[in-house]
């Protein structure tokens, strides 16, 4: 259970490498700002975003689910504003971060 979450903080921290150099507005200064930025995110998803999607399900079931994107954009930007090192320059990049988070990380999931 353990080396099955410290392997998917590993490839959440290449992922979100990956997508710093794909995006323009989200950047990361290291390897370790990467790793600190996957395991903010995990907290944070863990933690805060039940909390959040459970209070705002009206606005999520009024937009039959388009909400979460933004929940899920919001949670990203947070996380890179705890970390030192972990950048993200606007709205945008970060819903268009968290969507291709999303899809590497269902991609990953899917091979392993």
């Amino acid at each position: 259970m353990l080396v099955e979450i410290l392997i998917h903080l590993l490839l959440t921290s290449i992922l979100i490498l990956i997508i710093a150099n794909q995006i323009k507005g989200i950047e990361v200064d290291s390897w370790w700002a990467a790793l600190c930025g996957a395991a903010a995110l995990g907290v944070i998803n863990v933690i805060l975003f039940p909390v959040v999607a459970f209070i705002t399900l009206p606005f999520t079931i009024l937009t039959l689910g388009l909400f979460l994107f933004i929940i899920h954009a919001c949670m990203f930007k947070f996380s890179a504003a705890i970390v030192s090192g972990f950048r993200v320059n606007g709205f945008v990049p970060a819903l268009y971060g968290s969507i291709l988070l999303t899809l590497f990380n269902l991609l990953v999931s899917v091979f392993i």
